[in-house]
C-alpha cells in the first residue's frame, strides 16, 4: 500500500482486527490510517466469516451485532456489504439479517464450486424467505483469480446483459491469505492504459455497489429466492460432532444466560454480567468460522475450538446458575422437604418431565414430589449417599418463568398409575405403543394411539446404517452421491444386548447395544406419560475410517413431494425426490432442530439436539450422526465421547399446525432446576415474567 497509492484492499472479520489491535499497535495504527484514506476497505460486517448453514438465527444476528459494533467503535463506520467468498452455502434467512444489520449488498464466489448445476447468475437480486432483498454479486472466478485480458473481458459479459458497464474480479496470488503481487498490480495499470481494453481499476467492493446508479439497480432483472445451496462440501454438516454439539449448547446457554440475567437484574437481585456474557459469545462466534463449525479444520484447530467451545459453555452456565439462584430468592418455597424451583426458558407454557438431583438430610430410600401440596408423578432413577436423581412430571410450567415443587424423602414412592408400562420388548404410554425387535433391536412398530395411526411403513425404524464414505476429494468437506445413495454396508442387524434401563410411572426406557467393526453404540428408547414424542438418546464409541453413520425411519406418509427443515430463524421445504439434477444434487442437506415429512393430514417430525445433516428420499428420512474423514484431521470423531438425542414426533396436520417448532425447542431447551431452602417470596410458587 505504501508503495502503491492506488492499491486498495478489502478485509472482513472484526475478530481479526481485534487481534491486530491487541497484538501490534504499530500495525493497528497503520491500518486505521489506510482505512481513513480509503485504501483499506471494511467489508462483511460480521465478527468472523461464519458458516451460514449451521449457525443459529440468533448466532447470525450476533455475528453482525458484534461485527458492526466493533467497526463503528473503532472506525466510525459500518459495513454495507455482506462478504463471505468461501462459505459453504447460504441460508435463505441471510438477506433479512444483512438488511437489518445495515448491509444492502452481498458478495460470494463459492457458488462457482457447484458440482452438478452451474449457479445461473453473477449480478442478481437475492430475496430472503421473508422477502428482504439484497443486491448480490458472484464473480465468475474465485477469490484468488489471476488478472489477465481474457478474465477482464468476460467479467463484463453478465453485467452488460443488464446494461451495467461495471464488472468485479477478486484477485490474488493464492488461498490461505495470499494477497496480490506487485506484478499483478503492474498488469492492472498496464491494462487500464491500453486503449483496446475496458478501464481497469483497483477498487473497493463498497464503491462498486455505491457507484451503481438507480438505473443500474433497476436493470438487474435476475432474481434468486431463498436458500443458495452449495452443491459441494455436504460432509461439513456432520464432521467433528463435538464442535457441533458445543455450538448448539453454547448458543442455547448464551440465550438462557441473557434471559435469566435480564430477569434477575430487573428484579434487583443481581447485576447483569455483560462482560462474561459478551466474552463467551465471542468464543461461540469465533467457532462459527467456516472451517471450524463445518469440521474441516486441522487437528490443532479442532483442539483449540473444542476448548473454546467448552470454555464458553462453562462461563455461560456459571452466569446462568448465578441468575437462577438469585431469582429463586423471590419464589415462595415454603413446604415440606427440599424445594426445587423449576425454570422454563421458553416463551410458552409447557408440560415436561424434569430430571434433577436432590440432596436430602439423610440417605433417601424413597421420594415423593409435590406441586403446591398436590403429589405429582415422580420416579427415583438412582441414589448416591444422601442424593437422589429423580424425574417428575410437571404441568403448566409458566412461560419464561418458574414453578416451585417440593421433594420429600423416605415417605414412600409415587403410588399412582400413569399408564406407562415396559416389558417383553414393548414400551407403552397413554399416547404410543413402541415395539422393539428382540433380534435386531430396531423399532418394528410405533402406534400413535391418539390418531389411531401406524407411524412406520415398509420396514423398521431407528435403523443404524453404516455407509461407505470415500469422497473423491476434500475428505472432511465432502460426501459423494454414490456413497450416500447406494445400499448401506451394514444395517447393524443384531444386538449385543437388550435390557430395561428405566422403569416407572414417569420414564420407561429400553437400552439396546450394538456394534460394528471397532465401534459400539447404545440406544436408549424412552417414553413419558402425556408427552407426544419418543426420545432416543444414543452414546457411541466411534472408531471407523471413511464411514458414515446414519439412522433411518420409513414414515407412513405417502405422496409428499417435499420435506421441511428448520434453518436459521426459519423453515425451508426441499424436494424428497431425485427426479431432476437440481433435486439429485440435494442428496444431503443441512437443518437445525428438526425436519418434517407431512401429507394428507398427517406427518412425522424427526427432532435432534445437536445434529445438522439430514436426507429424505420419498418417505424415508435419515439423520446423519457421525462420519470419519481422515484429512485434515486423521482422528475426526474418534472416541467414546459422543452422547446425543433425537426424537420422533408424530402429529396430525403439517409442521405448522402441529407446532413442530415448539417441539424442537422443548427437546433442546429442557427445564432448568435450582434446589434451595424454604422461604417466603414475593412472586409466589408460580410466576411468568413474559
Amino acid at each position: 500500500m505504501n508503495s502503491n497509492s492506488d492499491y486498495t484492499f478489502n478485509a472482513s472479520a472484526a475478530l481479526h482486527y481485534s487481534w491486530v489491535k491487541s497484538d501490534n499497535t504499530t500495525l493497528w495504527n497503520n491500518i486505521k490510517t489506510k482505512v481513513s484514506n480509503g485504501q483499506w476497505n471494511l467489508v462483511g460486517g460480521q465478527w468472523i466469516e461464519p458458516d451460514l448453514n449451521m449457525a443459529s438465527g440468533e448466532g447470525l444476528v450476533r455475528q453482525s451485532l458484534f461485527g458492526q459494533r466493533f467497526f463503528n467503535a473503532e472506525f466510525s463506520k459500518k459495513c454495507t456489504v455482506g462478504y463471505v467468498p468461501d462459505v459453504f452455502g447460504f441460508s435463505g434467512q441471510l438477506p433479512q439479517i444483512l438488511k437489518k444489520s445495515g448491509m444492502d449488498y452481498f458478495v460470494t464466489t463459492k457458488l462457482n464450486w457447484n458440482e452438478t448445476n452451474s449457479f445461473p447468475y453473477e449480478i442478481f437480486k437475492w430475496n430472503g424467505i421473508d422477502g428482504s432483498q439484497v443486491i448480490s454479486y458472484k464473480p465468475r472466478n474465485d477469490y484468488s483469480t489471476g488478472v489477465d485480458q481474457n478474465n477482464i473481458n468476460y467479467t463484463l459479459d453478465e453485467p452488460n446483459r443488464h446494461s451495467i458497464k461495471k464488472g468485479m474480479i477478486l484477485y490474488g496470488s493464492g488461498d490461505a491469505g495470499g494477497g496480490p503481487t506487485q506484478s499483478q498490480i503492474n498488469s492492472i495499470r498496464s491494462y487500464d492504459s491500453n486503449g483496446t481494453m475496458p478501464n481497469v481499476k483497483m477498487y473497493s467492493v463498497n464503491k462498486y455497489f455505491s457507484d451503481l446508479t438507480t438505473t443500474d439497480k433497476n436493470n438487474i432483472t435476475d432474481v434468486w429466492s431463498g436458500e443458495m445451496y452449495l452443491e459441494n462440501h455436504r460432509g461439513t454438516y456432520t464432521s467433528q460432532a463435538r464442535i457441533k454439539k458445543n455450538n448448539r449448547l453454547g448458543e442455547i446457554a448464551a440465550e438462557e444466560a441473557e434471559k435469566f440475567s435480564s430477569l434477575a437484574s430487573w428484579l434487583g437481585v443481581k447485576t447483569y454480567d455483560q462482560t462474561n456474557i459478551n466474552n463467551a459469545w465471542k468464543l461461540v462466534l469465533q467457532n462459527h468460522f467456516h472451517d471450524i463449525l463445518p469440521g474441516s479444520g486441522t487437528a490443532d484447530n479442532v483442539s483449540e475450538a473444542t476448548t473454546n467451545g467448552q470454555n464458553a459453555i462453562n462461563s455461560l452456565n456459571s452466569v446462568l446458575n448465578s441468575a437462577l439462584s438469585s431469582i429463586a430468592t423471590k419464589a415462595d418455597t415454603n413446604g415440606s422437604g427440599v424445594p426445587v424451583v423449576v425454570f422454563n426458558p421458553l416463551s410458552f407454557g409447557r408440560k415436561q418431565p424434569v430430571q434433577t438431583s436432590v440432596t436430602f438430610s439423610s440417605a433417601p430410600t424413597s421420594v415423593k414430589v409435590y406441586d403446591n401440596g398436590v403429589e405429582i408423578p415422580s420416579q427415583v432413577l438412582s441414589t448416591n449417599g444422601n442424593s437422589a436423581t429423580i424425574v417428575f412430571m410437571v404441568d403448566q410450567i409458566p412461560a419464561m418463568g418458574f414453578k416451585v415443587v417440593n421433594a420429600v424423602h423416605n415417605t414412600g414412592n409415587y403410588g399412582g398409575s400413569t399408564g406407562l408400562t415396559i416389558g417383553s420388548n414393548v414400551i407403552e404410554s397413554d399416547l404410543f405403543r413402541v415395539e422393539i425387535s428382540g433380534t435386531t433391536g430396531n423399532i418394528t412398530r410405533i402406534y400413535d394411539k391418539a390418531n389411531a395411526k401406524e407411524v412406520l411403513t415398509g420396514g423398521d425404524g431407528n435403523v443404524l446404517q453404516i455407509l461407505d464414505d470415500t469422497p473423491a476429494q476434500w475428505d472432511a468437506w465432502n460426501v459423494d452421491y454414490d456413497d450416500m445413495t447406494r445400499a448401506p454396508l451394514s444395517t447393524l442387524g443384531s444386538t449385543t444386548g437388550i435390557s430395561i434401563y428405566e422403569q416407572g410411572q414417569v420414564k420407561a426406557t429400553y437400552r439396546i447395544n450394538k456394534s460394528y467393526g471397532s465401534s459400539s453404540f447404545s440406544q436408549y428408547i424412552t417414553l413419558y406419560p402425556g408427552i407426544n414424542r419418543i426420545d432416543i438418546r444414543m452414546t457411541a464409541n466411534w472408531n471407523e475410517s471413511h464411514k458414515m453413520l446414519k439412522v433411518a425411519f420409513p414414515w407412513n406418509v405417502s405422496g409428499a413431494t417435499s420435506a421441511t427443515y428448520e434453518v436459521a430463524y426459519g423453515a425451508l421445504a426441499r424436494s424428497n425426490q431425485r427426479d431432476t439434477n437440481f433435486n439429485k444434487a440435494r442428496f444431503e442437506v443441512s437443518a437445525h432442530k428438526w425436519a418434517d415429512l407431512s401429507n394428507g393430514g398427517y406427518g412425522v417430525s424427526l427432532l435432534n439436539n445437536c445434529k445438522y445433516g439430514y436426507d429424505t428420499y420419498l418417505n424415508t428420512m435419515r439423520l446423519s450422526l457421525l462420519r470419519s474423514p481422515k484429512s485434515p484431521d486423521a482422528n475426526c470423531d474418534m472416541g467414546s465421547y459422543h452422547d446425543f438425542t433425537y426424537s420422533v414426533y408424530p402429529h396430525t396436520g403439517d409442521w405448522k399446525s402441529a407446532n413442530t417448532i415448539y417441539k424442537g425447542y422443548e427437546l433442546n431447551y429442557p427445564c432448568l432446576t435450582y434446589a434451595t431452602t424454604a422461604h417466603s417470596g414475593t412472586h409466589g410458587k408460580s410466576f411468568s415474567f413474559a
